[in-house]
């Protein structure tokens, strides 16, 4: 019988999610190498391939697919093992702000893990875009918020970094002589991405449609009804990304995601790396 390693099996879900040894290394603050070692040791360890790697791309085998769901699965069970005791004695008050397009399609499902972990932590959470959500930490309505980086805004700590994707419901391979757009209202990055590519590569586009949440550009996309600029943590079933690159569409930026936190405490931190995990 053969025990797998959780930190081989960390290793391999941050380069799942993040697309890249590259930003695996970043998420987890090791070494390219560190990580491209750990991801060799879990494959000899497995007998298989879990990546297709070329000099631009990391992409999950079939067989990284399929153990994938395992993975993620023996990470919850660690770190709700390893934190369970620390985490259950903590008790207070709390008010979170967290950017709309985080997981939108599956908030629900992490806002009720949160409450389960953190029983005696009374939790408000207030989801909305990165403006709105910076105007209330500033006002002193809620203690933690996970928002866009923004610039020349010091005292944040890093979330995540997300690559940005176009989206359709269908894959196209080129821009149209004219390209319909699914937008959020401004201020925006995903818009300004979008809005700012198409440009700066003379492709006439026109706003078809403005949508006041990233579920409602989801929806309308699903439907056909234009194409739209998303991270990562936005994309779900029936989203289709479309290639970027001279030749496809103009190639996008990523973004980052910041935490602030008001008073850092136990509870602040408990719930960072919850919703991180």
């Amino acid at each position: 019988m053969r025990d797998l390693n959780i930190d081989l099996i960390r290793c391999f879900v941050a380069v799942s999610d993040a697309q890249s040894f590259t930003g695996a290394s970043k998420r987890l603050c090791r070494s390219q190498s560190a990580i491209s070692t750990r991801i060799q040791r879990l494959e000899m360890l497995l007998g298989t391939e879990l990546f297709f790697r070329n000099s631009r791309h990391v992409r999950l085998t079939a067989a990284g697919e399929q153990f994938l769901n395992y993975a993620l699965g023996l990470l919850r069970l660690n770190d709700e093992a390893v934190g369970m005791l620390s985490r259950t004695n903590l008790e207070g008050r709390l008010r979170l702000g967290i950017v709309e397009y985080l997981i939108p399609h599956r908030f629900p499902e992490l806002l009720t893990r949160i409450r389960l972990l953190l029983p005696r932590v009374e939790l408000s959470v207030k989801v909305a875009l990165s403006e709105a959500l910076l105007h209330a930490f500033d006002s002193g309505e809620l203690d933690v918020i996970v928002v866009m980086e923004q610039e020349a805004r010091g005292s944040s700590q890093i979330f995540r970094e997300e690559k940005l994707h176009w989206v359709a419901s269908q894959f196209l391979d080129s821009p149209s002589s004219m390209v319909h757009l699914c937008l959020l209202p401004a201020p925006c990055a995903f818009r300004t991405a979008a809005i700012a590519a198409l440009n700066s590569s003379a492709i006439p586009w026109r706003e078809t449609l403005t949508l006041s949440g990233v579920v409602g550009v989801q929806g309308c996309i699903k439907e056909g009804l234009g194409v739209s600029v998303l991270c990562e943590s936005a994309l779900n079933e029936g989203l289709v990304t479309l290639p970027q690159g001279s030749a496809a569409w103009p190639v996008l930026g990523r973004i980052r995601l910041v935490t602030y936190e008001r008073s850092p405490n136990a509870i602040s931190r408990a719930l960072i790396d919850l919703l991180r995990d």
